[in-house]
């Protein structure tokens, strides 16, 4: 099967996939299509990412709204996120350019519910496309109703899930008839696809296209060692030397991906961030400008990512590796689409080279190591760059007269030094913006940082008044840290998360950078309030330290404070805290451990 017409599509739909410059269908679409258009049935279609998905199930969708006008919803897709039912509504109306019956509507949190509860009144469309929880406050405001849906679309299903939907789902799922027939599209097969495919679908029709978690062969799969504090200057070395890098650095918090697009946009490049904690007409206006190019580096996390669909990406960039394989070829698919090619640079901290062979492993590719570029390599590119420009350059029509004035003006130069001056002054403005020096980021394998936190008696203990309550694990609390106040790994010491509050060791040249890094910092529209260890801060007001850490600290500064309730260097004196609470001293004495409430005196 060669083209689209031998897919049973009707002539209208024919023609706006030639103006559209669709010309042959992929694998997925070959195997739905048909299947969809023919017959009455559920079915299930596994496929990656970039293949087509959009345009197996958009197609039978309008083939099939294509035969009579309808005022009433008889086809609903379902989609993960925001930005991917916007670009699923765009598709399906562009194939229905010639069918001006067939209406849609796009409903997805984050923008105006009343805007969107006129556009359904008004406009009555016969194919909905939503994220599930707007959905469904849509249907309890009586503004969407189920009762007559014919097809239910579900895509990037396994994200959904991955997200958190199931409910959402179930609810959705159970709002319309019986007899509705299911399209279930998803790129992996957890337990919980398999669970709504028995309790949901009857004798689906079983379509796969690369199925395998396997990374597009037009895909150069790349790898960087660097080490996690020198990211951002590789990053800003791997930019200059791909001239024409055109594409996305996926990073896996949202906090991290707005301080690298900060970073870069204070560099001079054109970069910009995606992510959840923005409003959606910010996300549609940052799209936007990438989309039309004036945005050269998108920075975005794996979830707003989705639903980016530009054919003309050259690369993307691992900011940090993700932890599910799935999300690699997920973002790597970004990159070399309708048959275009592509780079998919991973970077590589040195401990992370078990991760990186489980990755390759599990995907079957050999991801190559690559060196990042020194300074003398990023010029070499721009000239380069530069020659390929003045060849393909064609120069403007000047008026003779103005040209032989110039000539006249210089007819005294040897021709020669001339051109060497023209060249040294082109050279020196190829020059501008380079890297400051020449550095080597290049890690060498099994590589350990220097490790500046030493002594744990040295160390100096922060109080946080945030802990497992808040969602944090160490992992999550340590990249915040980070992130906040710039601190390396080796300058943190052991982290304690408690229900309500956190304990931090930190080397003590650092105590100040970690309390700047918080100050005014807000969680969920709550302080959070962080001191060091010595002067505790706490919620009860009684200057108690905070109880059900183990371990008992020191006296108070210079008087009698008794052993605290903590684990830590004491500042200050001679007794220590015994098991039930040692006595406090001068400050010029050394630390002892024990156990107590740790009130002051």
């Amino acid at each position: 099967m060669q083209n689209f017409k031998e897919l049973g599509l009707s002539g209208d739909i024919l023609r706006a996939l030639q103006e559209m410059g669709f010309e042959t269908p992929t694998e997925i679409q070959k195997l739905s299509v048909p299947a969809l258009i023919s017959e009455d049935t559920d079915l299930l279609g596994m496929a990656q990412t970039g293949t087509g998905k959009t345009a197996a199930f958009g197609l039978p969708l309008v083939e099939l709204a294509s035969a009579k006008e309808e005022k009433v919803i008889r086809s609903l897709v379902l989609s993960p996120t925001r930005e991917l039912a916007i670009q699923i509504k765009d598709n399906i109306d562009a194939f229905a350019k010639y069918i001006p019956h067939i209406r849609t509507e796009v409903v997805y949190g984050g923008s105006s519910i009343q805007q969107q509860m006129r556009d359904i009144k008004r406009n009555k469309p016969s194919i909905v496309i939503a994220t599930p929880g707007r959905l469904i406050d849509l249907i309890d405001r009586k503004v969407i109703f189920l009762d007559q849906i014919e097809r239910v679309v579900l895509d990037e299903a396994d994200e959904m899930l991955n997200m958190g939907f199931q409910e959402d789902i179930d609810r959705i799922l159970d709002e319309t008839p019986i007899e509705r027939k299911i399209w279930l599209f998803s790129a992996t097969m957890p337990k919980e696809i398999r669970h709504m495919i028995k309790k949901y679908m009857h004798n689906p029709v079983e379509v796969a296209s690369n199925t395998k978690q396997t990374v597009n062969t037009n895909i150069a799969p790349r790898y960087v060692r660097v080490k996690r504090n020198d990211r951002s200057k590789a990053l800003q070395y791997l930019i200059e030397y791909y001239t024409d890098l055109y594409g996305v650095v996926f990073c896996r918090t949202r906090m991290e991906t707005q301080k690298v697009a900060d970073d870069l946009h204070a560099w001079g490049y054109a970069a910009e961030a995606l992510h959840g904690d923005m409003s959606q007409s910010f996300r549609e206006a940052v799209m936007k400008r990438f989309r039309s190019g004036k945005t050269r580096l998108l920075v975005a996390t794996d979830v707003a990512a989705r639903g980016i669909d530009v054919d003309n990406l050259t690369h993307v960039i691992h900011y940090a590796l993700p932890d599910d394989t799935t999300y690699y070829t997920h973002r790597s698919g970004r990159t070399a689409r309708a048959g275009k090619k592509g780079m998919s640079i991973a970077l590589i901290d040195p401990r992370e080279e078990r991760k990186l062979r489980y990755m390759q492993d599990s995907l079957g590719i050999k991801m190559e190591l690559m060196q990042i570029p020194s300074r003398d390599e990023i010029l070499q590119k721009r000239i380069e760059k530069r020659q390929e420009e003045l060849l393909s350059t064609e120069l403007p029509q000047l008026p003779v007269e103005l040209i032989d004035s110039y000539f006249e003006k210089y007819q005294m130069m040897d021709p020669n030094e001339l051109l060497e001056k023209l060249m040294v002054y082109d050279l020196v403005n190829l020059m501008k913006g380079l890297p400051e020096r020449d550095e080597d980021l290049n890690a060498k394998k099994g590589e350990k940082k220097k490790n500046e936190y030493r002594d744990p008696n040295g160390a100096e203990t922060i109080f946080m008044n945030l802990g497992r309550i808040d969602g944090f694990n160490k992992g999550s609390l340590l990249e915040t840290i980070r992130l906040q106040t710039g601190l390396r790994n080796s300058q943190i010491g052991k982290v304690e998360i408690q229900k309500n509050i956190t304990f931090v060791e930190v080397a003590p040249e650092v105590s100040a950078q970690f309390l700047e890094g918080f100050k005014d910092f807000e969680l969920n529209g709550r302080a959070i309030r962080v001191n060091n260890d010595a002067d505790p801060i706490t919620d009860n007001g009684k200057g108690e330290r905070p109880r059900g850490r183990k371990g008992g600290g020191g006296g108070g500064r210079g008087g009698d404070r008794k052993g605290g309730g903590y684990k830590g260097k004491s500042r200050s004196g001679g007794g220590g805290g015994n098991y039930r609470g040692g006595g406090g001293g001068s400050r010029s004495s050394s630390s002892s451990k024990g156990r107590g409430k740790g009130k002051r005196s």
